[in-house]
């Protein structure tokens, strides 16, 4: 029984809103444990995530192909510290007066007036990584399958942020914590 106890205990250090159980070795679990217990802030703590202002499904009224508007980044288009041509999906374009229409100022809509960092949403288990950031530059329009922090957002500069989020070792604890 105290046995479990620890483990609880050690997953409401690793994952303090769902329990999750990592999947890793006791070496990995070792680490993992010594890293949290040191002196360590959650990314969370110091950069506020967003999903992408345009939603493939709600806001089909303002895409389009034509190329007289500029084209939406999906996840597939973030790349290791650059944004691409997407690898897969219709290479959809906003209307971008449509869309802004009646969205007021302080709407993420209008995060596209922002540097950010944009990070792939949905990177699948096997994935050569599962955690893929780029610099998006401002006027791009995000899709809901890119995440991403603007400065206004953070308390780190984005570059850092960049940097820390493509690291080797975020990644490998993001692949043992997060399991689904």
């Amino acid at each position: 029984r105290r046995q479990r106890q620890m483990c609880i205990r050690d997953r409401e250090i690793i994952d303090p809103e769902n329990l999750a159980m990592p999947s890793c070795t006791q070496r990995d679990w070792d680490i993992i444990m010594r890293i949290l217990k040191g002196k360590v802030t959650r990314l969370g703590k110091v950069a506020k995530l967003s999903q992408g202002e345009v939603n493939e499904t709600t806001c089909r009224e303002f895409l389009s192909t034509e190329d007289v508007h500029p084209l939406v980044l999906r996840g597939a288009s973030i790349s290791l510290y650059a944004v691409r041509e997407a690898s897969q999906g219709t290479p959809w374009r906003l209307n971008v007066r449509g869309f802004l229409k009646k969205k007021s100022k302080d709407s993420k809509a209008w995060d596209h007036t922002r540097l950010r960092i944009g990070l792939q949403r949905k990177a699948p288990q096997n994935n050569f990584r599962r955690l893929i950031a780029a610099p998006i530059a401002k006027g791009e329009f995000c899709f809901d399958s890119v995440s991403y922090v603007t400065q206004d957002d953070t308390s780190m500069d984005l570059d850092l942020l960049l940097a820390i989020v493509n690291s080797k070792l975020l990644d490998w604890y993001f692949r043992i914590v997060s399991t689904n």
